[in-house]
């Protein structure tokens, strides 16, 4: 519920929807604000999809993971690996 009211009182929400979704509209038919209203309903219903589907494989993942102790330690050793490089390559820039 709290999440639903920031979105809705964000006014960034709204300049997005202002901004971008209007380009799409075609002014010479008929019904412009329902043309927005739908395109809006698009927009929202496949970021939802998108999202969904995020939250679903994510939490497969972390099943996954959670069952698999080597992989744990495999990427425990990546990431350390992965920070240790970008610091050397950090340390190696030559300041400009």
């Amino acid at each position: 519920m709290q999440g639903m009211l920031t979105t809705l009182l964000n006014p960034k929400v709204a300049f997005f929807y202002l901004a971008f979704l209007p380009q799409f509209v075609n002014p010479s038919q008929n019904h412009v604000p329902m043309q927005l209203f739908v395109l809006g309903l698009v927009f929202n219903i496949t970021g939802l999809a998108v999202d969904s589907s995020i939250a679903l494989l994510a939490s497969l993942l972390s099943r996954w993971l959670k069952n698999h102790a080597g992989t744990s330690r495999f990427m425990h050793w990546l990431t350390g690996g992965v920070f240790v490089g970008l610091g050397v390559r950090l340390a190696l820039t030559q300041r400009t």
